[in-house]
């Protein structure tokens, strides 16, 4: 299963097992299941970002632009077992 990313200019989705680990996150951001905010549309680049880095979207100073191209390196990391954070 995928998370959908609206209004990614690349990334369309996002895998679901790559978000798993932060769906406390995304119960604190947006209280709603990661299977929930799917079912509603998804979610954009940087409010995935922000699930990921633990902080409210409205903390985090990027663009979507930034947000897209931080969260393809994670998610090329992740699928390949590298252990990675993404920058703060």
């Amino acid at each position: 299963m995928n998370m959908t990313i609206m209004e990614g200019k690349y990334l369309k989705s996002i895998p679901m097992e790559v978000l798993r680990p932060f769906e406390k996150q995304a119960y604190r951001n947006h209280d709603q299941t990661l299977e929930r905010l799917n079912q509603r549309g998804g979610l954009t680049p940087k409010e995935t970002l922000a699930i990921i880095r633990g902080c409210s979207f409205y903390r985090l100073n990027v663009t979507e632009d930034q947000a897209e191209a931080e969260l393809s390196k994670f998610i090329k990391a992740a699928q390949s077992n590298v252990p990675s954070t993404p920058e703060a």
